[in-house]
């Protein structure tokens, strides 16, 4: 008998790791999957992404648009209670086997716990991790309502047998996201630079740089120090949009006045892209020096592209990393040292979230899965 899996999916980043894993699932015959397309892809602040996935070629349904202009944590809250709506309905339709969930945010609560309540099995990607902030709190709610656990990393999967998970639930298979960069062919340097509108040669940053929401009310003054360091760099800037949490709105606002502002006194040269897509996307952060900001990018990703990583502030402080992501202080000082730190960095690029591939061996762990009312009878360890 088919098992039917539904993965909710709330933005570009979450899509884009686990792209890999969810094709793997839609082609074995014993696993029927459909995705649930919610938060942020439904945005046309965030670039509409929802079509991205729409043209995938994946069974898929939208679910209702929720407000996500990133101005306060009264929306934040709102949304949750709202996409919780809509994910209950879209669940209790399709009865599924089990839900796939990854990372921390809202949507994903709110998915985690609407399954709870219709006594539907969950499967989390990336628990037991620890970034060091309120995301902490949100990834570990989903763990404890979550029945079975793929950590991204040895060590948050002993977190998680320290949170009382069982340890038969709990199946290692490493980071998704890395499964798109296995066996990975960027864009040609030259002929990414060119479709960007870049400049042929020279230096390259990208900068992924989200709020935190813990200190949104010091979102503009954050970023404000960052592109105060940037335009001292005698490069190319790539500078992607910020995600919808409380403080994107004043990100997006400073963005703008920097966009409107004369070049001719700053040798940085900026180029500003709402989304790009997974390839580009590898490709952009293959092709540059830097990878600058505060995005898990920088600490699951860039070690497998060979791209050293400024992560600034505290969004990402607690994740296991290794020894090319420099850390850094969210002020112009303290950003312009670290780049000049990371810039002379050469290696070794090290991946504590590489396990062999998720993707291969995802399908036959979901296939073989004890789906029963003890499963959902959840029991702790202690």
């Amino acid at each position: 008998m088919t098992r039917r899996i539904v993965y909710l999916s709330g933005s570009r980043a979450d899509f884009g790791l686990m792209e890999r894993s969810l094709r793997a699932i839609d082609a074995d015959p014993r696993l029927d999957l459909e995705i649930l397309i919610s938060g942020q892809h439904l945005s046309g602040l965030h670039g509409l992404t929802a079509t991205d996935i729409e043209g995938s070629g994946f069974a898929s349904r939208r679910l209702a648009e929720v407000p996500m202009v990133g101005e306060d944590r009264a929306e934040m809250s709102t949304s949750v209670a709202q996409q919780m709506q809509s994910i209950t309905a879209a669940l209790a339709e399709i009865r599924p086997d089990l839900l796939l969930l990854l990372g921390d945010r809202g949507e994903m609560v709110a998915g985690a716990l609407a399954a709870v309540f219709l006594g539907i099995p969950i499967a989390h990607f990336h628990g037991g991790e620890r970034s060091g902030t309120v995301d902490d709190q949100f990834r570990r709610a989903i763990s404890a309502l979550a029945h079975i656990h793929f950590p991204p990393t040895e060590a948050a999967r002993d977190r998680l047998l320290r949170m009382g998970e069982v340890p038969e639930n709990i199946h290692w298979l490493g980071a998704p996201g890395l499964d798109a960069i296995r066996g990975f062919t960027p864009i040609d340097a030259k002929d990414l630079r060119t479709e960007l509108g870049l400049r042929p040669s020279g230096p390259l940053f990208m900068v992924v740089f989200h709020p935190v929401v813990q200190d949104a009310d010091l979102a503009a003054l954050q970023t404000s120090e960052l592109l105060s360091a940037l335009s001292d760099q005698n490069a190319d800037v790539v500078i992607m949009a910020p995600n919808s949490d409380a403080g994107s709105a004043a990100i997006s606002a400073t963005y703008r006045n920097a966009r409107s502002a004369s070049e001719a006194d700053r040798p940085a040269r900026f180029h500003w892209f709402t989304h790009l897509e997974r390839d580009r996307y590898l490709s952009l952060l293959a092709a540059s020096d830097l990878l600058i900001g505060n995005s898990s990018s920088g600490i699951i990703e860039a070690a497998s592209l060979r791209t050293a990583v400024v992560n600034i502030g505290d969004r990402q402080t607690l994740r296991d990393r290794g020894s090319s992501v420099f850390d850094c202080d969210v002020t112009a000082h303290a950003i312009s040292d670290t780049i000049a730190k990371a810039l002379a960095y050469d290696g070794p690029y090290e991946s504590v979230y590489d396990a062999g591939g998720c993707a291969e061996r995802l399908p036959d762990v979901l296939a073989s899965l004890d789906i029963s009312r003890r499963l959902i009878k959840k029991r702790y360890s202690f």
